[in-house]
């Protein structure tokens, strides 16, 4: 198996071997993503934060090989996931166990079961206790995050169809911009617009990232620069539009993020300093947060077409910031709230 040699805490060095955990390869070197240098840009973020839940399951389900916390890197993050399951349990459990979330279903990312024996001297029994925890990377607090959830059909929140208006009066002129040779009938579009690739626009999708100036993988032509441009362009004028003649259903939004929230944990990830690890000096920080119900209550909401949200007030005087977005491509794909 592939190894790289390592500077262990004890000055010798320390071969650490690649391990296969849920079906990824896992070296030394990735831990990489768990700093502030990894790699960013299309397809990168999520890529990187598999990686990072994938890392950190592997910790809390005992997968990785002992060698590795031989080096202070490793060391230094397992010290912090153990804290972070300390104070979410306390220190009476036995045994814990990281099952890890599938699918866009799941409003969390992984669920952390603790096992705990009592053993009376007659019989043993065992108790669980369930949490189930959101990750989210580079944050001290929930507010730092630039969207803690992002619920897909944003129209069911609305008090009309923000995916029917775009297509009734914006959708052309991407499509005559786009001089497809299929341009999707509305039924056909309305059905398949909330996946990352509907088949019905990839046409449209791949002219528009071949367009993105921060695409290296495409040539960027002039007329794709220029579809991407006009793409971005008919986005933010039709969201500020439907902004402005259309309301947040403030009571089935709150119903919502009540659902989605209630009994959630928050791992908040801070990467350790560049050069603090490698000098023996403090690890990543983990903090955990769970958030009072009250703090998704939303009792208040005004219109900001500007900046395409719509802003509201919670019962506990937080601020909630909705906005209306495209996530694979404006105008393009996906059409999703990011909530922040």
């Amino acid at each position: 198996m592939i190894g790289h040699l390592h500077k262990g805490v004890n000055g010798k060095s320390v071969l650490l071997r690649q391990f296969v955990y849920l079906g990824q390869r896992i070296s030394s070197v990735s831990l990489h993503v768990l700093t502030h240098h990894a790699a960013a840009g299309r397809g990168q973020n999520d890529k990187n934060n598999k990686m990072r839940e994938t890392i950190i399951g592997a910790i809390i389900n005992d997968c990785v090989p002992a060698a590795y916390y031989r080096t202070e890197r490793w060391r230094a993050l397992k010290t912090a996931v153990d804290g972070f399951l300390h104070e979410c349990a306390g220190d009476r459990y036995s045994r814990v166990e990281c099952i890890h979330a599938a699918g866009r279903g799941h409003n969390y990312d992984f669920t952390v079961q603790f096992f705990t024996h009592d053993n009376t001297g007659v019989t043993t029994t065992t108790t669980t206790r369930t949490t189930n925890v959101e990750f989210k990377f580079n944050a001290a607090k929930v507010s730092d995050t630039p969207q803690f959830v992002s619920p897909m059909k944003p129209s069911q929140y609305l008090s009309a169809s923000y995916e029917e208006y775009f297509y009734d009066k914006y959708f052309m002129i991407i499509a005559a911009a786009g001089a497809s040779s299929a341009i999707p009938n509305r039924a056909d579009w309305l059905k398949q617009i909330h996946n990352n690739a509907p088949v019905c626009v990839k046409e449209f999708q791949d002219k528009y990232y071949a367009g993105c100036a921060k695409s290296s993988q495409f040539t960027n032509a002039a007329d794709d620069i220029a579809f991407y441009e006009l793409c971005k362009k008919v986005s933010t004028e039709s969201i500020r539009a439907f902004i402005s003649e259309h309301d947040l259903d403030i009571v089935k939004l709150t119903q919502y993020l009540r659902d989605s929230q209630d009994g959630k944990t928050y791992m908040l990830f801070q990467p350790a300093a560049a050069t603090a690890a490698t000098a023996g000096g403090p690890g990543p920080v983990i903090t955990l947060q769970r958030v009072d119900p009250a703090d998704y209550n939303i009792v208040s909401c005004v219109k900001n077409p500007t900046k395409s949200r719509y802003e509201c007030e919670t019962q506990s005087g937080k601020k909630i910031n909705v906005l209306l977005r495209w996530k694979n491509g404006n105008g393009i794909a996906f059409p999703a709230f990011q909530i922040s």
